[in-house]
């Protein structure tokens, strides 16, 4: 049965699954399901489709940098090189992009209107960013 389903999203008509990662914004109570879903997830050989990614932190991490470092750790672990990444909501540093780039070459960052109210580190990331590599989003909820 294992075998089946791993066929049916890899040779399905699709482009990519959608809105895996871990967020730790909600009640920790629930980040044990999150952390079991991404070692499951990726495994059901979804080669050549994009993977999106969500990505938040808990209040005591606003920024993100621990739950971004475990997300790709277990996101390296499971799938290769050349994944297509989409970091969907992008809110981080230059260095965190630069971190996803060094991890996955393909991993393209989306940001929506949300960035014109974010902090410096997020909007010079932004900046720095290269134009192939940006994505806008106008489906995000902020």
């Amino acid at each position: 049965m294992k075998t089946q389903q791993s066929l049916r999203v890899k040779d399905a008509p699709i482009s990519g699954i959608s809105e895996l990662g871990l967020d730790y914004s909600v009640p920790d109570s629930q980040w044990i399901i999150q952390q079991d879903f991404m070692e499951r997830i990726p495994r059901i050989e979804a080669s050549g489709k994009v993977h999106v990614l969500h990505v938040r932190g808990s209040r005591g991490d606003p920024e993100g940098e621990a739950v971004h470092q475990q997300c790709r750790e277990r996101t390296q672990k499971h799938c290769p090189l050349n994944t297509r990444i989409h970091l969907h909501c992008c809110t981080g540093s230059a260095a965190r992009v630069r971190r996803w780039m060094e991890a996955f070459p393909k991993c393209y960052f989306g940001y929506t209107k949300a960035i014109t109210q974010m902090e410096f580190p997020a909007q010079q990331a932004l900046r720095t960013l290269p134009l192939q590599w940006l994505l806008l989003e106008t489906d995000a909820p902020i």
